[in-house]
């Protein structure tokens, strides 16, 4: 994919794409990233914190890698443009976090997903794992795994659309894409276990052998905590400049950002009890710099403040300039994703004077087609208004691709024919 696309005059938006390090080209930021190597440090609490979540998902933990950060939030399902970051991070060197923090209800993704049905009377079937009116607002690690009847629902729902299709051969890929789930169902001990490890499941079976974290649970670490909370610091110290530059950037053609109130800080608590989301502010009290989140207000040192609320706090939007803070070298951004990267840069001019490190546009977007498609259009004539922009998923091409084609497809629909 290319700047262009996302940024059809790249002149208007220059000075922040240079401040954001925002390149599509994919040969030069992996160049760039090579010639940058992790710090040791970091690579040793990167492989401490793969072999952790690998031993809690059943999975081998992967190939030690760069210093390329790709990530996202944790599903149960994925479109095309996702796989796409994940086989980037993994051509590129480097390793990949679930962000598994996220308010349950700020994503569709991660709590259900449809597919094509030849008998369903949209010509779609939507899957549901979690009910998203019961758990609204919460961070996925207070919601709880599916329950047997929910996968047991799925399955049978999975099983009559394969009929309907007449799709042969599909009894052992529904089996072995329910293993997956069964399997994460049986480790998790929340949400947001449950999709992290369903998804390390499947993209093992892909043949990807990138490390995977766990987000929350690597930045909680002892060995890399304090560098957290120096760089929550700086943006509590130079707070006037962050919104300064936030305000400044969004004036530009074609950013993507939520303008951010004085006393903002890039971190989120979830509330004890409920476990819903809540964005932190600062506030001076006497000279005192103070943090409130909903009705908690935290007083001194910060890294002890962070360590005191492991399990409920989490980063915002703002988490790749902490990354990069740690050393991270560079990182794999889609579509939505870079749109705000712009900013980021603008803010990390302003708290560091320095630009972000390389960062790489990566996305791709797909015609709806497959046999589950081609199914509908055969029962109705047609597609139906619900699949004009359906992407394949991941789960509707397990249901009807070899593995090694899903790989072949996805590394293409990136890389425009260029091999990195």
């Amino acid at each position: 994919m290319r700047l262009t696309e996302l940024f059809p005059d790249p002149g208007r938006v220059a000075p922040l794409l240079r401040a954001a390090s925002a390149t599509d080209d994919v040969d030069g930021f992996a160049a760039a990233c090579a010639g940058a190597p992790l710090r040791e440090g970091l690579s040793r609490s990167i492989g401490e914190a793969a072999r952790a979540f690998a031993e809690r998902a059943g999975i081998d933990p992967g190939e030690a890698g760069g210093g390329v950060f790709g990530g996202q939030q944790p599903y149960v399902d994925y479109y095309p443009a996702v796989l796409a970051k994940l086989d980037a991070v993994e051509a590129c060197g480097g390793f990949w976090a679930f962000a598994d923090f996220a308010a349950v209800r700020s994503d569709p993704w991660m709590a259900r997903t449809w597919i094509p049905s030849a008998g369903a009377a949209e010509g779609v079937v939507r899957l549901g794992f979690y009910s998203t009116r019961a758990h609204a607002g919460k961070d996925l690690r207070f919601v709880p795994p599916p329950d047997d009847a929910a996968l047991r629902h799925v399955e049978a729902t999975l099983r009559q659309t394969m009929r309907e299709a007449g799709w042969p051969r599909s009894r052992a890929r529904v089996s072995a894409l329910m293993e997956d789930y069964r399997q994460a169902r049986r480790r998790a001990l929340n949400a947001a276990e449950f999709n992290s490890i369903w998804s390390a499941r499947v993209f093992r079976r892909l043949g990807y052998r990138v490390p995977f974290v766990s987000e929350s649970e690597w930045l909680a670490r002892d060995d890399v905590l304090p560098s957290i909370a120096e760089t929550l610091g700086l943006f509590i110290e130079g707070n006037d400049a962050v919104i300064d530059a936030v305000s400044e950037a969004m004036r530009f053609p074609g950013v993507s950002f939520t303008a951010k109130p004085r006393g903002h800080v890039p971190i989120a608590v979830a509330a004890p009890g409920t476990g819903i989301r809540q964005r932190a502010r600062f506030e001076r009290r006497g000279g005192e710099a103070v943090l409130v989140a909903g009705d908690e207000t935290f007083r001194g040192d910060l890294a002890a403040i962070l360590r005191s609320l492991r399990g409920r706090w989490s980063l915002d939007v703002f988490s790749p300039i902490f990354l990069f803070r740690l050393g991270v070298t560079g990182v794999v951004t889609g579509r939505g994703s870079m749109r705000y990267t712009l900013v980021l840069g603008r803010v990390m001019e302003a708290l560091t004077g320095s630009a972000l490190p390389p960062n790489l546009l990566c996305g791709c977007r797909s015609e709806p087609s497959g046999p589950l498609v081609e199914a509908v259009r055969r029962a109705r004539g047609g597609l139906p208004g619900a699949l004009a922009d359906y992407e394949p998923t991941l789960v509707a091409r397990l249901l009807t691709t070899d593995e090694r084609a899903i790989r072949e497809e996805i590394a293409a629909s990136w890389r425009d024919g260029v091999v990195a």
